[in-house]
Formats: C-alpha cells, structure tokens, sequence
C-alpha cells in the first residue's frame, strides 16, 4: 500500500541541457512495499533523485542493499550491518537495541558525504541576461513535440489496449481525464502560457527493445542507470524508416528539439526497484557523438519517464503515472532549472508543493486511482516570467488599494533591487491545476539571479542562501511548503514589510492590511489606509468579441488562403483556438488582448468541415466563441450551371461564353472579392463572349440578370 503524503495527493526535471548534464525528478514522498522471502512487508522511502539517492525505513532508518538486493540497516559507519530490515511491528529485541543505539541523522549525513565525490555537477543551461534565465525560442510558438512509447521483452505496456491511442490523448486531447488527469499536457503548457505556447505532441510507436527492462535500468556504481540512452537511441533507429525527424527541428539548427520516451512499467523514483530507469533529462551525446537521421538532422536531447505509478487496483493493473512528471521534465525542455536540493548533505528550504519544479510534480485530486502527479501546479510568477509569458507590475507606493487576480489570470507584482535580485507577489488559489497547493493566498517569492547558480542547475543547493525562496508568512520552514506560507494565510498575516535582500537593503513599500475575498486579494502600501472593500464584482467579466473582419463561417479551397478574422477578450489571462485546419494559425497579442486567426489551408488537408473554439483561459467561467472553417477540393475546372427561369443559359465552350434565353437581359462579370469588371446588355436571343480578355483572372463569376431579377450564374476557372 502506498501512502501520499498530504490529502490532494502528491516531481521531475530538464533545461537546455549541456552534453554532459543529467537532470532527474526528485523521489516520490510516497511510502513503498517490498515482500520479502518470508511472506511480510517492509515499508520503505525513497529519498534524493537519479544522481544520488536511497533509501530509509519508515521511521527514518537508513536501508542498504546486500548483493542478492535484500534491505539491512545501515550502521553507525553507514554501511551495511547484519540486522535484515523491518517493520516497526516486525521487529525482536536485538534489533530494537541496535536501532536504539544510533543516531539516524549523522548516519544520514555520513552516507551523504561519501555521495559527494559523485556530485560534481557541470553547467546544465546558458544564461545570458540580467534578472532571469534565458528560456529556449519554442516558448512563443506552434510547436510539434515527438514522443515515443518503448516497451521491454519483459515488461510491455498495461493501462490500454491501444497505448498510442491513450498517449496521443494524455499529450494533446482537450479536457483528458482518464485516470484522475486534470486535463492534458498540451492543455497544462497553452493554459499557463495563456495561449502565447501551443505544443502539439506527435507519438509513435510502442517500439519492443532488444532486451529485459533491467538491462537499461540496472544501477551503476554511481546510481545512474546502465543503458537508458541505448534504450533512447534503439528506439529513435528503430522508428527512423517511418518517421520524418526534420518535423521536430522546431528552431531549424539542425537538431530535434528534444525526443521524450514513455517506458513501459513502472519508474525507480515511483518505486520500482533497483533495475528499473530513473526519470531523467539528458544528451545522448554525453555517450556518444550523437546520431544521425536519414532526414539529415540530429538527435541529442532527450527525457523519459515511466508508464505508470502508484499500487495496483484489484486486478493487479496500476494506473497511468500523471502529465506532471512530463510537464516538469518539458519545463527544462524550455529553460527551467529544478528548484529542490539536487546535491547531498544541504539543508534548505525550497518551495515544495507549491511549485513544478519541486516537489508540486507529485501533486494529484483525489481519484480512485493510486498514481500522482495529476495535477501539477501552475507554473510560478517567476517561471512565467522567465518564459516571457508574464510580465509583472512594478509595485509602488499611493493611496489606492491595490487588488490581484489569482495567478491563472497571469497578473503578478514585481519590486526590484538595482541588482539582480527582486520580490514577485503573486495570489495562488486552489482550483484547477493548483487545486492541490498546501494553501492559498498571497505568496511572496525572493529570487536572487546569480547566472553561474542557474548554469549549475544548483538554485537552492547553497546552505542559508536559497536563490528561489517563498517568504513564509508565518515564519515557519518546512520541507514541503504548507497554508501557513501565504498570505493571510492559516495565521492570519495581513502584512509583509521585510523587502530585504541579501545584502540588508530593505526596499519599499510594504504590504498592509492583506485582505482575500472571493479568490481576489486586495492590499495597500500605505499603513494608514484600510481595504474598505475587496469584492469580486470589480473583477472585469469575461468575454470573446468577434472583430472580423472576415467571417466565423467560411467555405475555402485547399492552398487558399482564409479571410482572416481576430477576437479582443476581456476579463481573462489569454485565449486559445483548437480545431482549425492544418495550416490555419493564431497569433495572440497578449498586450491588446488579441487573438487573429488566419493563415493558407494546407493541400493535404481532408475535405470536410472543421468547427472550431476560441475559448479564453483564466476566466470564471472562460467564454467561448465557435466556427466553422469548410475545406474544398483545389478546383482544377468548373462547369456546374444553375437554370432559373425563361430558358436563361450560360454555356462554356473554350475561350468563349454563349449567353441564350428570351427577353433582354445583362451578363456581369466579377472577381471572387465581389468586383463587376464587365457587364453586357443583351436583347431578345443568344450571344457568344470572347473569354480571351480575361485569361489570368483566375476564378471570375458570370452572372445572368434581367431587370434586376437574377437568372443564372457560372463559375469560370481563367488560367
């Protein structure tokens, strides 16, 4: 049985990767079972992640493993003893007196130590400006992602019978809820990039490797997995035949972006054991020079990470492990670094739940499933900001109250320092993907950018100097964050005036009289001046508005370019289109509030009708606007005639048009835009029309009238 640590339910790890880095997700907080030789349990955790890590009992004793990959208690020396690990319950009394005579946490710290010479970290990602840490070029853009899904002789894929199909879903499917998912990993990043970053994931496979899973997941001297990037470079062979790598060159350099690997079976950080894959970011050219494709582009980058999580239902069948371990994983992708402890034997403080990048990957609502990270969190002020999808306000001094949407709507305030050091408030509410943050309020991050601590992927390694830190209201540090750490939080704090940096500049204002109603957060700077009121109903209402200035509704031709048409929204963070033809894009302007859609029908569209949603996000509720965009067949010649009455015709007969019918009447001529370039009035019988002036028009529309009364038309293809 599997036991999470706080009640929504409960990591991972990337960035622009250096060829020689290795980033991981953190381990579960999940306690873990194994059955040993005599029938009974032992329940044990996993502390560290895929560069160190190991393993304590359920009250906090250090586990080693023998040969056979039996557990025993460590002893005074950390190393391994001959007391066969237990259960607290299982335990005799030699045992108990041997527990009793050691100290668990200087045993902790000395199996730490003898980490360290393993933990040398190298450069994981550039940074070259002031403030923040460059984010990759994909943020602001469409994107496709490649994902494949890899299975083992004897270990293949459980949770559907179709996996691609369920995978295709879990990326890229508006809405995904299957097995307690709060929604899809494209709808995580298009949500809290509100609407700027629009990832498609394609997958492929599952592709069956050569051998047993332990042969790629099997641990070295130094915990890192044996064989994982033979595992990435088999597959990415394998499906090298089929698949057109050049597609996933997002930025054109000539390299994939990056190939994520779903791996059948459970995870080494979700516990499954010794020989399994520990989820990580990494090159493949840290191994070798890297490979290839037949399409002439490179693979370097890759992360991978586990099918399933959590304990088996009934049946024996475990449930698939949550999109928060790809969005972390994806975060580094984009530029974010990890913001847990990720060398040993330092002690700190880090954000925890509260944030992706910690251990907010194992957050997951409620579900009658066993897995976690369902329900990653919203991506932090900061990490918006270092993504170029937020831009905070400069809080400064007045009278006026000041109010602050919670953070899904992407508002936040920004009080710097001359240096590269500043204070982000940001309002963090339970709901949606932040439904399982410790508590909710106002939150007040410390970020001191010091480029060389993000180039080593070590933001919160230096003891007492956390460069990403949450000023708790309450004063009280915990590992993993808790309702005490906002505003107003569980203690009821309603000021904050400790802006102080590093160095003991304290900057101003100060916050007073902190006031949350309604999921508004309302404050002043000026202590003498009281919140009189904090009401949602000053909150803008959500809404779409059509601008055109072409329609929702147009029927157009593969190849052809469609009348473009925008949307302003108000009362919202951003907006979102989903269901338009290929070739169709948005462009948002995120400043004027602004989504155009607009682009050239591609040929190898499939002739059909696409309807299609501009939803906003953020709001409450969000407001929706629909479509729907008809694709036809590219038109090569057209000779359909419509006959209304009095024996009107309009016959093509090469270069020339024979206009028949009694009575007069008056033949127009017009461009696909509605303008006449020709008309003819034409008594009592029938005429013949030289086209030849007309040739290089392209599509024209003859129309036939009399009186004003229309009689026929034709459509006529002029090369």
């Amino acid at each position: 049985m599997i036991r999470f640590a706080h009640a929504c339910g409960l990591l991972l790890t990337f960035s622009l990767l250096s060829a020689t880095s290795v980033m991981a997700k953190p381990a579960s907080p999940a306690f873990h079972t194994q059955i040993l030789d005599d029938g009974s349990s032992l329940t044990y955790q996993l502390h560290g992640d895929e560069n160190f890590h190991y393993s304590v009992s359920e009250d906090g004793f250090l586990l080693l493993k023998d040969k056979a990959g039996d557990f025993f208690f460590a002893d005074e020396n950390a190393t391994i003893s001959a007391h066969r690990a237990t259960n607290t319950d299982k335990r005799n009394s030699t045992v108990k007196q041997f527990l009793a005579s050691l100290d668990k946490k200087s045993i902790e710290a000395k199996y730490k130590s003898f980490a360290e010479v393993n933990m040398a970290r190298k450069p994981s990602a550039s940074a070259t400006i002031s403030r923040l840490p460059a984010a990759s070029a994909l943020t602001n853009s469409v994107i496709k992602g490649l994902v494949i899904l890899v299975q083992f002789q004897d270990t293949k894929f459980t949770v559907a019978a179709d996996p691609q199909k369920e995978f295709t879903n879990y990326m890229n499917e508006s809405g995904y809820s299957n097995y307690g998912m709060t929604g899809s990993a494209r709808d995580f990043f298009v949500e809290n990039s509100n609407g700027v970053f629009n990832p498609t994931f394609e997958v492929y496979g599952p592709v069956t490797l050569k051998y047993n899973a332990a042969y790629y997941g099997q641990n070295e001297y130094n915990n890192d997995d044996a064989n994982a990037e033979v595992m990435i470079l088999e597959a990415v062979k394998a499906l090298d035949p089929t698949i057109d790598y050049s597609k996933y060159d997002n930025d054109h350099d000539g390299t994939v972006d990056f190939v994520y690997v779903f791996y059948a079976g459970l995870g080494e950080a979700d516990g499954g054991g010794a020989n399994t894959i520990w989820p990580h970011a990494s090159k493949v050219a840290y191994f070798t020079d890297g490979y290839t494709t037949k399409d002439g582009v490179k693979v370097y980058s890759y992360a991978t990470s586990n099918e399933v999580s959590g304990s088996a239902d009934a049946y024996g069948i475990l449930a698939l492990d949550g999109i928060g371990t790809f969005a972390h994983e994806f975060g580094h992708v984009l530029g974010l670094d990890d913001l847990y402890i990720t060398t040993s034997n330092v002690n700190n403080e880090t954000p925890g739940y509260w944030d992706l990048m910690d251990s907010g990957v194992y957050n997951c609502k409620s579900n009658s499933y066993s897995n976690s990270s369902c329900t990653p969190p919203n991506f932090s002020a900061f990490e918006r900001m270092s993504l170029g999808w937020l831009t905070p306000k400069e809080l400064t001094s007045n009278d006026s109250i000041k109010t602050l949407k919670e953070l899904s709507k992407n508002e936040a305030f920004v009080l710097y320092d001359d240096n590269d050091e500043f204070f982000l408030i940001e309002n963090r509410q339970q709901s949606k993907w932040d439904e399982c943050l410790p508590g909710h309020g106002l939150l007040i991050w410390h970020i001191d950018y010091i480029q060389s601590v993000w180039e080593y992927n070590a933001i919160n390694n230096t003891e007492g100097h956390p460069y990403v830190d949450i000023e708790e209201a309450d004063d009280s540090y915990t590992a993993s964050g808790d309702g005490g750490d906002s505003y107003p939080g569980n203690a009821n704090v309603t000021s904050f005036t400790q802006f102080t940096t590093w160095g003991g500049t304290t900057l101003s204002p100060s916050l007073y009289h902190i006031t949350e109603t309604d999921r508004l957060l309302c404050f002043t700077t000026n202590q003498n001046i009281a919140v009189s009121s904090c009401e949602s109903a000053s909150v803008e209402p959500t809404a779409l508005v059509f601008q055109g200035p072409g329609d929702t509704t147009q029927t157009i031709e593969q190849g052809k370019n469609i009348a473009l048409f925008s949307f302003t929204w108000t009362g919202a963070s951003g907006t979102t289109a989903t269901g338009l033809p290929d070739g169709i894009t948005t462009s948002v302007d995120a400043e004027n509030r602004i989504i155009t859609i607009s682009g050239i029908v591609d040929t190898s569209v499939a002739i059909g009708v696409y309807p299609f949603t501009v939803s906003t996000l953020g709001g409450s509720p969000n407001a929706t606007a629909t479509g729907t965009i008809s694709v036809t067949a590219k038109t090569l010649a057209i000779e359909h005639e419509f006959v209304i009455a009095q024996n009107p015709k309009l016959i093509r007969n090469g270069n020339e048009l024979f206009v028949a019918g009694t009575g007069s009447k008056q033949l127009s001529l017009y461009t696909l835009d509605g303008k006449k370039i020709f008309t003819q009035d034409i008594q009592a019988g029938a005429v013949t029309i030289s086209l030849a002036p007309f040739e290089g028009q392209g599509l024209l529309m003859a129309r036939l009238s009399s009186h004003g009364k229309f009689l026929a038309q034709k459509t006529l293809l002029l090369p």
